[in-house]
């Protein structure tokens, strides 16, 4: 077999086609020491909740040699889950990877420590303070390990909720900082937590860490009862979710019941005409019993 001849081996897939797809992508690996792994997942049951995620470098920055710049994180406080993604800016497509991974993880922590969801949003001001402080720890975290970077070449933007179910009921605070996506699905009908941005998704409002972090935060409250499912992505997910039934329909279908690993990274396989950025969702389909409804308020 010569070099010319040779191509990689690869699984089949399901995963629908959508559009006039490009060809000829090619991955070639970035050898940076704080490269991200290529995809990224997991599935599996926290506290009364099951949580599945992925996060899988786009065929541009693999065309490229470049990193993938999402990342999630999750925790358990108590009875609550705490989850969040995240999106490296992609004006800085060396460093920002390290800027998504580290502030998954701070807002986790931060938002954790407030109160319960069930009184969180009559305490709107400690939410908002609490990614001020995720903010301040990521700066400082720049100066002290990487002083050769400024704090815009470690921006991302962000994605989070906090879900907690007593009994038959789900409550949840969902937040973004910039221009990544937030949904319920309940029946297989999906609903946007936030107003859909005028013109393109990936149109970049706020994030983190910024001088004022908190003034471009957005905050509602969701309450979940039965099996509504809640998702949180990046922004070219976001988008293809806006844009094509075709995906929303897979998807819906794909998340109808909690996913394992492997199911998360399969239904993430899917091509779509221009998609060629970062795929990043996290779903929580939270443990109730009663017929599925969703109101976002």
């Amino acid at each position: 077999m010569t070099a010319d001849s040779w191509t990689p081996t690869d699984e089949p897939t399901k995963a629908p086609a959508v559009g006039d797809l490009s060809t000829g992508f090619r991955c070639v690996l970035d050898t940076d020491l704080a490269r991200l792994p290529t995809v990224i997942a997991d599935g599996g049951s926290v506290g009364r909740h099951w949580l599945a995620a992925a996060s899988i470098t786009g065929l541009g920055h693999q065309h490229h040699a470049r990193t993938g710049q999402d990342s999630y994180a999750f925790t358990e406080r108590g009875t609550s889950l705490v989850a969040a993604v995240t999106d490296g800016l992609g004006e800085r497509p060396k460093t920002s990877q390290l800027g998504a991974t580290a502030a998954a993880r701070m807002l986790c922590d931060e938002l954790g420590d407030v109160v319960s969801p069930r009184l969180w949003w009559w305490h709107r001001q400690q939410v908002v303070a609490a990614i001020g402080r995720a903010s301040e720890r990521l700066e400082d975290a720049v100066e002290r390990f990487r002083p050769d970077l400024a704090p815009r070449d470690v921006a991302t933007t962000a994605a989070f909720c906090v879900l907690s179910s007593v009994g038959d009921r789900s409550d949840a605070v969902v937040g973004r900082i910039g221009d990544c996506g937030a949904f319920t699905i309940t029946n297989g009908v999906w609903s946007s937590v936030f107003q859909r941005d005028e013109g393109p998704t990936n149109i970049v409002r706020a994030c983190l860490p910024s001088p004022a972090p908190t003034r471009g935060v957005e905050l509602k409250r969701v309450r979940l009862d039965g099996s509504a499912v809640v998702v949180l992505t990046t922004d070219e997910l976001a988008n293809d979710i806006f844009s094509s039934p075709s995906i929303r329909d897979w998807l819906a279908d794909r998340w109808q019941q909690p996913a394992t690993t492997f199911h998360m990274i399969e239904t993430l396989r899917y091509r779509r005409q221009g998609s060629h950025d970062d795929r990043t969702a996290l779903v929580v389909w939270p443990f109730v019993h009663q017929a599925a409804t969703a109101a976002v308020g």
